[in-house]
């Protein structure tokens, strides 16, 4: 936020526990696929679309309050969309890294 010049108000206070839910969810979906299929290809499945997709739609929802004349709205947009997009690089590649260099620790 301070590379960007938005200030913390009271609007962009309640991204962080929209954000915290949303890579929760991310999270949860990819892990439980590597569950199921421990060896398998996590984002080339149907897993890593439903989270792309999912976040996508987020960031374009939440995106689109940045154009909105309120401060609040319009930070609370930047932030909810550069956040959303945050999680998804971490959901889609940093989370299956760590999976399986996990798993090469655990044989």
């Amino acid at each position: 936020m301070g590379a960007l010049g938005i200030s913390f108000n009271l609007a962009n206070f309640f991204a962080i526990p929209i954000l915290i839910g949303i890579g929760v969810d991310g999270g949860v979906h990819i892990l439980n696929r590597h569950k199921e299929e421990p060896g398998g290809k996590l984002i080339a499945h149907e897993t890593g679309t439903g989270v792309l997709l999912s976040s996508l739609t987020t960031m374009i929802g939440f995106g689109a309050l940045a154009t909105a004349s309120h401060k609040g709205l319009q930070s609370l947009g930047f932030i909810m969309a550069i956040g959303a997009g945050a999680i998804l690089i971490a959901a889609l590649t940093v989370l299956p890294a760590l999976l399986r260099v996990g798993k090469g620790r655990e044989g």
